[in-house]
């Protein structure tokens, strides 16, 4: 596969888990608000889904647009121009920071504006799994272009290097 090829397929890539988190994230928020809207807030369920998937929306959006934010930076914006100019790891976790922050912060500042959408505990603990480790994480050793491929913590125990067995 060329080089074309490859950096068009991670974009898609990216935005396909994205996408796949996001719809994930709706059920598994759905099943979870069973427990904490039945219990007394007198909010029928689909009522709290409709506003919920405004926030996987908008918490879709943030968390993919940094995921794909660090890929474009990496591919396009960064140059290797020494030997120790290829560990770009405080920009990545930068990124990383902002989306654990994200996945924390919006949840709790849209519930805040939005008194039809309760949210317990456990619903920003998804969004950090799911957005935070799956997604930016394991999003970035996948798709991290070459010159980058061992910048994300962990990179170097999952991508081997062809040479070493």
């Amino acid at each position: 596969m060329d080089r074309r090829t490859r950096t068009v397929a991670q974009i898609f890539g990216i935005i396909f888990l994205t996408v796949l988190l996001s719809i994930l994230a709706y059920f598994i928020g759905s099943m979870l608000a069973k427990s904490f809207v039945a219990a007394g807030t007198g909010i029928p369920l689909a009522q709290w889904q409709t506003h919920y998937k405004k926030l996987i929306y908008t918490l879709g959006f943030t968390a993919g647009a940094l995921s794909l934010g660090w890929y474009l930076l990496a591919r396009f914006g960064m140059k290797v121009s020494d030997p120790y100019g290829v560990g770009k790891r405080g920009i990545w976790a930068i990124f990383g920071i902002l989306t654990l922050l994200a996945c924390i912060a919006l949840p709790y500042i849209y519930s805040s504006m939005d008194a039809t959408l309760k949210i317990g505990v456990s619903i920003p603990m998804v969004f950090v799994v799911l957005y935070a480790i799956i997604g930016y994480w394991g999003g970035s050793i996948a798709t991290a272009p070459a010159a980058y491929k061992y910048t994300p913590l962990g990179a170097d125990k999952i991508r081997a290097p062809k040479d070493r067995k």
